[in-house]
């Protein structure tokens, strides 16, 4: 009976890994949310790093974080070194801002996993607010297969729907 048991757990961890590692070499998760706000008021609040991290859950919700700015305050150059909280350590810098529209930024993670990812955030208006998507893409290592294999894009698609709520909640103050 206990072999019949062990040879049943090592098929489904066997067929879970066979599973994660058919999962796609690339990510995508993406969120948007309508803020009654124009893009000109809502921008600053993303093209800015410290304010950002106000807002941004990844950091909010985290408080043994520790950040270390550098370059510009804010738009292209901006950098935040982050690390020592739950969200794990590495590097974000704004690569690209076009005012009021568009900020891109560069997420080079070193903990807990290792990866480069690009983030993107676009303003559209629409009506009288403005349609805000959070957007992140990368690669996926084997280790990233399996985080997905589990948890698709729940864990990261959540942190972006609660930090659209907060970026929402200032922006239409």
């Amino acid at each position: 009976m206990l072999k019949t048991i062990f040879l049943l757990m090592v098929a489904a961890i066997a067929v879970f890994l066979v599973y994660a590692a058919m999962q796609p070499d690339t990510f995508s998760v993406s969120r948007t949310a309508r803020l009654q706000a124009p893009a000109d008021k809502i921008f600053p609040f993303i093209d800015d790093l410290k304010v950002m991290n106000t807002w941004n859950p990844f950091v909010k919700d985290d408080p043994k974080t520790v950040l270390k700015y550098s370059g510009p305050d804010r738009g292209a150059g901006a950098k935040n070194e982050f690390g020592g909280g739950s969200s794990g350590a590495g590097r974000i810098a704004i690569i690209e801002s076009q005012t009021p529209s568009r900020v891109v930024m560069q997420l080079d993670m070193t903990a807990p996993l290792s990866a480069s990812n690009r983030v993107e955030f676009v303003l559209t208006p629409n009506g009288t607010g403005t349609d805000v998507t959070w957007s992140m893409t990368g690669r996926q290592s084997y280790p990233g297969k399996m985080i997905h294999a589990v948890m698709g894009e729940r864990m990261v698609g959540g942190a972006f729907e609660r930090g659209l709520a907060n970026l929402k909640a200032l922006a239409e103050k």
